[in-house]
């Protein structure tokens, strides 16, 4: 039985799969198990290759016995994809990284559709798609989303590492200077967020133990605390694969150890207990709103 489909966005594609044209296509940060099904069961097509970059939707296909990657880069498969569907996600430059990313995977001529909501950015997204696909067809706008089509005719560019994407910023934490790496679709990428700021000015010197860093974003509180706490123990944890990446780098570019970072949309997969545990909590999934995940993270704290 395929599941019902219930974002907007992954609705308003469902509408149009009969004119999807790639039979092994691309499926990046789709919030719909049900709408992977329904691709994977057109006469001809093979398995799509579903790629997650939040550990929350990814969660929600494996627990729908499907299969997906949880990751933070698109990598060229063993053979190009001849289609893509890609959920669009929050912010013009983590876009326009996804879209090249893409592009990297497919083959020339491949149907590829970018599907998102207007709080998403989707009204201007034609520009990225373009600039990296090739021409745009406004498929449909519906239920405050569009559904985009663009055919790969843009000539192949290099791939570019992830690292290329990063950008560096002072952190600012006392006793040391420390610096920050981001990544696009990072939290308060490539500043130091109020909230951040604030702990960081808070938090007492010389803590010891095992400290948890959840919601580590680029992983500065966490490189903060282990410069000004060497002896303690650090657990960078976080729901985001660019996040997790983005703390392996700032914690390489400032050479503190990197062993103990947890991918997780919770508590679940942190092996404590914990002495202190130190967050500016998330909340969003994807580009939607989630108190859920700091009151998740508050209820199971204690425990």
């Amino acid at each position: 039985m395929i599941a019902t489909v219930v974002s907007p966005p992954g609705q308003l594609a469902a509408r149009h799969l009969s004119e999807f044209t790639g039979r092994a296509p691309l499926l990046v940060d789709c919030p719909d198990p049900g709408l992977a099904e329904t691709l994977d069961a057109r006469d001809g097509a093979q398995p799509a290759l579903t790629l997650h970059r939040d550990r929350t939707l990814w969660r929600g296909f494996r627990d729908a016995g499907l299969e997906t990657s949880f990751c933070a880069t698109v990598e060229p498969p063993d053979t190009r994809r001849d289609g893509a569907l890609v959920f669009l996600p929050k912010g013009r430059e983590l876009t326009a990284m996804t879209l090249a990313m893409v592009a990297g995977a497919l083959s020339r001529s491949a149907t590829v559709w970018l599907v998102g909501a207007n709080t998403a950015g989707i009204r201007s997204a034609d520009a990225d798609l373009e600039r990296w696909i090739g021409p745009v067809t406004r498929i449909e706008t519906a239920r405050h989303c569009a559904l985009l089509e663009a055919r790969h005719t843009v000539a192949a560019v290099a791939a570019r590492p992830l690292a290329g994407y990063a950008v560096r910023f002072p952190i600012g934490a006392p006793g040391r200077a420390l610096t920050a790496v981001s990544l696009p679709g990072v939290f308060s990428h490539g500043a130091v967020d109020d909230g951040t700021r604030l702990l960081l000015s808070t938090l007492s010197p010389g803590l010891t133990g095992r400290i948890l860093d959840f919601g580590c974003g680029c992983g500065l509180l966490g490189a903060a605390i282990q410069t000004a706490s060497p002896e303690a123990v650090l657990t960078h944890l976080d729901a985001s694969a660019l996040a997790l990446e983005a703390t392996r780098l700032t914690l390489a570019e400032n050479g503190l150890p990197a062993d103990r970072i947890v991918a997780s949309d919770g508590l679940d997969e942190a092996e404590g207990p914990f002495e202190f545990i130190v967050s500016n909590p998330p909340f969003h999934t994807g580009t939607e709103t989630d108190r859920g995940i700091a009151e998740r993270f508050v209820k199971a704290a204690p425990g």
